[in-house]
């Protein structure tokens, strides 16, 4: 199930911080099951709700909110990232 890396040059491009995060949250949670580490998520993560059986997105705004901003403050900031987005897939097709 695990993939295994014989050296820190297969992942690519992952800076060394990004690595040292890596290796921290899987010595604390890599022995976990999936429905052990599902549950702890849940519990730990804001943003989350409970989808009754189905699945739901989380949104930019209730990540934001989550993370202790206004409503109308988390609503500004989502809609800069996906007028970012946006913008980024039009320029790309310029290319």
């Amino acid at each position: 199930m695990w993939r295994t890396f014989s050296s820190v040059d297969e992942l690519g491009e992952l800076s060394p911080a990004e690595i040292e995060s890596m290796d921290i949250i899987f010595g604390q949670y890599g022995g976990w099951d999936a429905f052990r580490l599902c549950d702890e998520t849940h519990r730990i993560c804001g943003e989350w709700r409970d989808p009754h059986g189905s699945s739901i997105p989380i949104s930019l705004k209730d990540i934001f909110i989550a993370l202790g901003k206004s409503p109308e403050a988390a609503t500004v900031m989502a809609n800069s990232i996906y007028a970012q987005n946006n913008l980024d897939i039009l320029l790309g097709d310029l290319r």
